[in-house]
């Protein structure tokens, strides 16, 4: 499992260096063809990803809807066009973070009235919820929440059993990854994660983001009740620091 721009030379690799074979039994996937591949097994096949250009011109029908009911942005989003970019690219970035348009909602209801902050929130909540179910209008279900539907599937099915994973390439993951990752964990026979850092609990700067993401893996293989060994692979320019998640038996 590695991130999606690596795939090409991931499995080019691999492939120089496996027996000829090793493509019965190994595969090289992102996230987003992981998802494709459960789906066309247990079902919930989606359309290609939304374009640049379709987004842009959802998001700002929806802002023209929705002016006359936003309260902080009501102004803006008649005219100015800009807005849509920067609707779209913090929608985009909540997502990554696993807030939905009911999180949006309930923070703002715990704010005093007449609050900015409020009035910001509730319009955020409502630009979300309608952009994306105008994305569903249009091609039967949101792309962006691929990883969501990938996760309600793996509670379902046991894609991964008596399979062996391993994550290269990774410096973070999303919440929605966060999720998949901890079905990959419960479900499969052994899961090894490479990190580039000089230990688990590097205090260099540059390895801060790898040493925040080694510590949540290892809450995440708790809650997962499977056991953690690290291993720390010595290197002349690097290091790249090995959790090994093994199941429980």
């Amino acid at each position: 499992l590695i991130p999606e721009q690596q795939a090409y030379i991931s499995e080019r690799d691999l492939a120089a260096r496996l027996p000829k074979n090793a493509g019965l039994y190994f595969e090289v996937v992102s996230f987003s063809g992981l998802a494709e591949d459960v789906f066309c097994k247990y079902g919930g096949v989606t359309a290609e990803s939304v374009s640049g250009a379709v987004s842009s011109l959802l998001m700002w029908h929806t802002l023209a809807t929705l002016s006359p009911l936003l309260e902080q942005y009501g102004k803006s989003a008649e005219g100015d066009l800009t807005l849509t970019n920067l609707m779209l690219s913090a929608i985009a970035e909540m997502r990554a973070g696993g807030i939905d348009a009911k999180t949006l909602e309930d923070a703002a209801l715990q704010m005093d009235e007449g609050s900015p902050l409020r009035k910001k929130l509730l319009d955020l909540s409502l630009i979300d919820a309608a952009y994306h179910a105008k994305i569903e209008e249009c091609f039967g279900s949101d792309p962006s929440d691929k990883l969501l539907r990938l996760c309600a599937l793996l509670q379902k099915h046991r894609y991964f059993e008596n399979c062996n994973v391993y994550i290269d390439s990774f410096t973070s993951f999303t919440v929605p990854e966060y999720a998949v990752l901890l079905q990959i964990l419960k479900q499969a026979k052994g899961v090894t994660v490479a990190l580039c850092t000089d230990s688990p609990n590097s205090a260099l700067p540059h390895f801060l983001s790898v040493s925040d993401t080694a510590r949540q893996l290892s809450r995440m293989a708790d809650r997962a009740d499977v056991v953690v060994e690290s291993i720390t692979l010595p290197a002349k320019k690097y290091q790249k620091f090995l959790y090994l998640f093994v199941k429980m038996y």
